[in-house]
């Protein structure tokens, strides 16, 4: 399980220990601890219209 956080501009997915993860807790929301990030876009799309993988830590759920 990870730990997994979505920024609130543009909709990417971190894992917690994610360099590109802001600083800034604000401009995250927490999503969970989850299984991978397939699940972690699965929970955010309750929130957000869109969502998708952050190309560093989650590259394999990154649509460019």
């Amino acid at each position: 399980m990870a730990e997994f956080y979505i920024e609130k501009t543009n909709q990417l997915i971190h894992k917690s220990d994610c360099s590109l993860l802001p600083k800034d807790k604000e401009a995250t929301q927490y999503l969970g601890s989850l299984s991978n990030c397939g699940a972690a876009i699965k929970r955010a799309t309750d929130y957000f219209k869109s969502a998708n993988g952050c190309p560093e830590c989650n590259a394999a759920f990154h649509a460019a």
